[in-house]
């Protein structure tokens, strides 16, 4: 698509792209599986303004070739409009990863995505799951600090995140939000992107910024974070702290962005993902 045509009139009144497994029942929308699979399970659940379909075309296919039974989820409320998704908490947002990890035999592992992160944190230690893979996840003490220094870099990113909470469309007006795409994300993979967002859960946003938690200096499984230096919305600072005060693995990818699922090398953080899953 020209990236002009995504901004004349007509793009920006029409409905938001959709997917016939988001109308499936229940929190887990995509299942890719081998007959005979002895690894943990995978279930990949996404962040802000997403759903199951932000990990489709990458990471999950992805780990589903390296032999693991995968599953993508979106959070009920995602796709919503008003006060029924609006007034959904994080602890609703936590019932529906719990009933997702419900439907595996085994515990699986978690691979989480930015507010996605902050709910697979919360679920562990509830119930039990193999491990947490974190990309860019809200801290477990929450996202003020991020949120702060966003508003210090670009105060119109930090508008137009809050206006896309009501009105996910108006995200194809003008430029992404800072740290939403890198530079090397080509525009079409942009426009692909921005017309898959959801509208978001003002309590649950809310919630996030001071979120408070009573977890110790350690989970009931191991854990690892990757960050992206080039991450306005969790930038790699946070993803450093909240790894550090764990005493969990990190790594930080150069010339990345927020949205890994939209990086041309993406594949880069899928390997190295890979590598820590695979040992644990």
């Amino acid at each position: 698509m020209n990236p002009l045509e995504f901004l004349n009139i007509n793009t920006l009144l029409s409905p938001q792209i959709t997917d016939e497994f988001e109308n499936q029942e229940g929190p887990i929308k995509i299942r890719l599986n081998h007959k005979s699979s002895k690894r943990p399970p995978i279930l990949f659940v996404p962040g802000s303004f997403s759903g199951a379909w932000i990990w489709k075309g990458n990471f999950l296919e992805y780990f589903h070739s390296e032999g693991y039974n995968v599953a993508a989820m979106s959070f009920r409320s995602h796709g919503w409009r008003g006060w029924d998704l609006w007034q959904r908490g994080v602890s609703d947002f936590d019932r529906d990863l719990m009933t997702a990890i419900s439907q595996f035999d085994t515990p699986p592992i978690l691979v989480a995505h930015s507010l996605g992160g902050l709910i697979a944190q919360r679920t562990a230690l509830q119930v039990p799951v193999k491990a947490l893979a974190l990309l860019a996840p809200i801290p477990i003490d929450g996202m003020a600090r991020s949120t702060l220094s966003l508003a210090l870099k670009s105060p119109l990113s930090l508008l137009k995140l809050a206006m896309i909470t009501l009105e996910p469309r108006i995200s194809r007006l003008a430029d992404a939000p800072i740290g939403i795409y890198s530079e090397d994300v080509a525009q079409e993979i942009r426009n692909e992107f921005t017309g898959r967002l959801q509208a978001e859960s003002i309590s649950v946003l809310i919630q996030s910024l001071f979120h408070q938690s009573e977890v110790e200096k350690s989970f009931p499984c191991p854990v690892h974070f990757w960050g992206a230096e080039g991450d306005h919305i969790i930038p790699a600072s946070e993803v450093e702290r909240s790894a550090s005060a764990i005493q969990a693995p990190y790594r930080i990818f150069p010339g990345m962005s927020h949205t890994f699922q939209s990086e041309p090398n993406w594949k880069d953080v899928a390997s190295d993902m890979l590598s820590w899953i695979n040992i644990i």
